[in-house]
């Protein structure tokens, strides 16, 4: 199911930019220039997945991997994911679904915080 305009300016209250798409029957939302506060790097490219994949619900990758603003041991995949043409880090976080976008994201950004 495609986003709507109001979750898509919800999201982009937190990035540069969003973009969608569908592969397979799995929704991805690309937030390029994602702002961590406090993390490092404060800025990167995430992938929202809406559906499941891998064993979780939904997904948050990210393009690089995040030093959380407080000292927190995320478990981070040995290895990285390939979606749509590029490799993406992840971390081990379970967010259900039935969110709207904006919440899964904020549920998966809980760590880094």
């Amino acid at each position: 199911m495609a986003i709507t305009n109001d979750q898509r300016i919800e999201l982009e209250a937190v990035c540069e930019s969003v973009g969608s798409c569908v592969v397979g029957s799995i929704e991805y939302h690309l937030l390029t220039g994602l702002r961590l506060p406090g993390c490092q790097p404060p800025t990167l490219d995430g992938m929202l997945c809406m559906g499941e994949r891998d064993g979780y619900p939904t997904r948050l990758f990210f393009s690089e991997r995040v030093v959380p603003a407080k000292p927190y041991a995320l478990n981070w995949k040995a290895q990285t994911d390939r979606i749509l043409e590029r490799n993406w880090h992840v971390y081990s976080w379970k967010v259900p679904q039935g969110l709207s976008p904006r919440e899964t994201l904020e549920e998966h950004l809980k760590p880094l915080r």
